[in-house]
């Protein structure tokens, strides 16, 4: 997959940006653009997708989107093993980090 039909997935795949609002939205799909443009495989690049979902599902969940945020672009979530989530737990006044694992 080449760089121009991974951006244009980008802005075509609902599931990666349905709970964001506007702004959220388009600042994370044109930090996502950046990053796919060093995608070095497909594989790497569905990661990154990945990591779209995850935002987007925590944001439905009631999660704070810019704390997730953060860590997406300081790289944390693909440190800690990617997008595999659980839902978390939203009495806690803190970042869930069962959302890591």
């Amino acid at each position: 997959m080449n760089t121009e039909m991974m951006i244009d997935k980008l802005y075509q795949d609902e599931s990666l940006i349905a709970n964001l609002h506007g702004s959220q939205a388009e600042q994370i799909l044109n930090w996502a653009e950046a990053r796919a443009e060093e995608c070095e495989s497909e594989t790497e690049f569905e990661r990154l997708l990945d990591e779209l979902r995850l935002v987007n599902r925590y944001v439905a969940q009631g999660g704070t989107f810019y704390q997730l945020f953060a860590m997406l672009r300081q790289g944390a979530l693909r440190k800690r093993g990617g997008a595999s989530v659980r839902k978390p737990d939203l009495r806690s006044a803190s970042f869930p980090v069962a959302l890591l694992f």
